[in-house]
């Protein structure tokens, strides 16, 4: 067992650690390098995936164009780059193998948080889109998993179990979604008194629907005695693929001053998919009086009974999550600071029910070559460190950026995230107009 749990480990962090191929859906190369802090800087055929109304502001570009962007990711909750080198790189034999002492299980186990090991993996495009004055259409695709062991599923190989005791393993889950988005975007400026600039936004989405999956119920039941162990466990999900649906973003955004900027938005304010191609997936496993080196022999095939089968249901509607940003900025001759709050409003492939924090900054002393730093804190990418830069030449903008999921040192890593966009955006100017303009 001790064996095979090291093989299933080895895998999983390679998966989440090696890859750098999960962060909130919208996510360009300039918001990345930011630390994701871009609710309130976003302009022009950027300001859609963030806030509509960022389009009505005076220092929104007359035009912009974005020939494509890309950003990839993987993560987890649990497992660094330095745990994963002690547990399996450092101290192998001539033979390639590690063997672990206690500490080494008691690290282990003290890395995967009580509520589970969590992963996660997010791919997200975006290609052809363009702003002009306050419209802009734009053209996107997200691809993002999301899963959640119980963190006995560790415990139980790694120390044994107790006799006589039952464990109950029901926070298990997992959730998948695929999605393109085709949006029309308008801000309107409004004059107010307060401000010197203000507008209002919203978009208008159609999505195409390329695949959902979300566990319904799963749980398990591992009880020990003297005689061996027994277990049970079933699960029950709902799977749809191809469908159509909209959806609708809304916000609202502020030019205080010279230098500071107000942003709120409410994305997938309202949405429904119809998922045509739809099936309820179920699945169980049964072990009764099941001992441990019944479970290595090869012509032992009753050890366990399990089946897995389909069964067709009629086309199903889902709402895409609903997540409400709050963006700061502030512009200080060559610096931008900015800061953001997000959260999602339940648990999703795609957003985070807790609360997260992102701080960012950009340079711009020398025009031709911005540099940009963010850090981020809670939701479920926990604490990241983000890094960034670009080349201007005119309109024309080729951005890279690098999120880590861990502090600077990249040994802290549990996951990673990248980005590179090219677009054609000019250079917004630094200056507000009063909200009559």
């Amino acid at each position: 067992m001790m064996k095979a749990m090291k093989t299933v480990l080895s895998a999983a962090s390679c998966i989440f650690l090696a890859a750098v191929s999960p962060a909130p859906a919208q996510t360009h190369a300039r918001a990345l390098g930011m630390g994701m802090a871009y609710t309130a800087v976003a302009r022009g055929v950027r300001a859609p995936s963030y806030n509509p109304a960022n389009l009505g502001l005076p220092d929104n570009p007359r035009s912009s164009f974005t020939m494509f962007s890309v950003s990839a990711g993987v993560g987890n909750n649990a497992f660094s780059k330095s745990l994963y080198d002690r547990l399996f790189v450092e101290g192998a034999d001539e033979d390639g193998k590690v063997y672990w002492d206690a500490d080494d299980i008691t690290d282990l186990l003290g890395a995967v948080p009580e509520n589970g090991f969590c992963g996660s993996a997010l791919v997200r495009t975006e290609f052809l889109s363009f702003s002009a004055g306050r419209f802009a259409f734009t053209m996107r695709g997200y691809a993002r998993m999301f899963s959640r062991i119980d963190k006995e599923f560790f415990q139980i190989p790694l120390l044994g179990n107790e006799m006589n005791q039952k464990y109950i393993l029901d926070n298990t889950s997992a959730s998948a979604l695929g999605i393109g988005v085709v949006s029309f975007s308008y801000g309107h400026p409004v004059e107010v008194s307060f401000a010197k600039a203000f507008a209002l936004g919203t978009s208008l989405n159609i999505m195409y629907g390329a695949g959902y999956a979300s566990t319904d119920r799963a749980s398990a039941v591992f009880e020990t005695a003297s005689y061996g162990f027994n277990l049970q466990g079933e699960y029950e999900a709902t799977v749809g693929a191809g469908g159509i649906g909209w959806g609708a973003d809304f916000g609202a955004a502020a030019a205080i001053d010279e230098k500071w900027n107000v942003s709120v938005s409410l994305n997938n304010a309202v949405s429904r998919i119809r998922w045509n191609d739809a099936t309820t997936e179920y699945g169980y496993v049964k072990g009764d009086s099941v001992y441990a080196f019944s479970l290595e022999d090869d012509e032992d095939h009753d050890a366990l009974d399990d089946s897995s089968w389909s069964v067709d249901r009629d086309a199903f509607s889902r709402a895409v999550p609903p997540v409400l940003r709050v963006g700061l900025s502030y512009r200080e001759d060559s610096f931008i600071l900015s800061a953001d709050y997000e959260q999602g409003f339940y648990e999703s492939a795609l957003f985070s029910a807790t609360p997260r924090f992102n701080f960012g900054t950009e340079w711009q002393g020398v025009p031709w070559l911005p540099l940009r730093m963010g850090v981020g804190l809670g939701g479920r990418l926990g604490t990241t460190v983000s890094y960034g830069f670009g080349f201007h030449f005119g309109a024309f903008n080729l951005d890279f950026a690098l999120l880590n999921r861990g502090f600077i040192d990249p040994k802290t890593s549990k996951g990673a995230v990248v980005a590179v966009d090219v677009s054609f955006i000019p250079r917004a100017a630094k200056r507000v107009t009063v909200s009559n303009w």
